[in-house]
Parts: C-alpha cells; sequence; structure tokens
C-alpha cells in the first residue's frame, strides 16, 4: 500500500505495510542456527526449530523469499526431513501412518499402482479378450493330452 499524497512513506523502503520483524542479517543468523539445528539426530520435524524460538513458522517462507542462504537451509532442511522421516518408517522407529501422511503431504509422495495391461485404445477390452481367448485355447490343448 502506497502512503497518501504528501505523506511520508511507511517505511525506509519508501513500500507499503509493516516493515519486517527480523532484519536480512538476522535471517541469515538464523539460517547457520537451522543448518546446526539439523545436524542432531532428534530434530526431525522443521515447525519445531520455530517453536524452540517463539517464532511463528509462517517466516520460514518468508525469510526463503527475502534470503537465498535462508532458501538454501531450509532446501536442505526439506531434504532432510523426508529422508529421516522415510529412515525412520523403515526401521520401526515412527508409525507408518504418520510416516505416509508426513510424506504425502509434505514432500509430494503419492501412492500409485501402475497397469502392465496396455492394449488398443480404440477397442480397450480387445487385450483381455485375447489372452482370456488364448488362456482358453491352451486350457483346452492340455485337456486333449
Amino acid at each position: 500500500m502506497v502512503s497518501p499524497k504528501g505523506h511520508a512513506p511507511y517505511n525506509k523502503n519508501g513500500e507499503g505495510g509493516r516493515p519486517p520483524k527480523f532484519s536480512d542479517e538476522q535471517v541469515d543468523i538464523f539460517a547457520d542456527e537451522f543448518l546446526e539445528w539439523l545436524k542432531e539426530d532428534k530434530n526431525v520435524w522443521m515447525k519445531n526449530f520455530c517453536l524452540e524460538r517463539d517464532i511463528n513458522s509462517d517466516c520460514m517462507s518468508e525469510w526463503c523469499n527475502r534470503s537465498e542462504r535462508f532458501r538454501g537451509a531450509y532446501l536442505i532442511g526439506k531434504q532432510k526431513q523426508e529422508a529421516k522421516i522415510f529412515e525412520g518408517g523403515l526401521i520401526g522407529k515412527y508409525n507408518s501412518n504418520i510416516v505416509k501422511l508426513a510424506l504425502t503431504n509434505h514432500h509430494g509422495w503419492a501412492e500409485r499402482t501402475e497397469s502392465k495391461i496396455s492394449g488398443d485404445s480404440q477397442n480397450p477390452l480387445q487385450c483381455i479378450i485375447d489372452k482370456v481367448s488364448s488362456k482358453k485355447g491352451e486350457d483346452e490343448e492340455d485337456q486333449r493330452s
């Protein structure tokens, strides 16, 4: 929001809105602290980093937009979180339903089933009919022998 005509700008940048709560230097310090925090095995859920510091977790996305350094730390954090959750699920450290929920909702994983049947797009059931027909022919041949 721009300031009214003849009014001084609201903040030092001349832009509207509230000035940021944390300076760029503080955000870079948080990036270093975050990387250190990630090194501890007990630290898995990234929102806990903010909770331990009484910071709103939404600040992380704002910091990613403001600081290249924090963005890099955050991306590393996402990868480490994903790996820790997955490995914890493999060894039974974490509940499998929670692992599935976290990986699906926070890391873009999806459960897929792929069909091995391929066929003609004009006549999609023809390949199944052909398989059934060839199976019947084999069964009848086995009975004759």
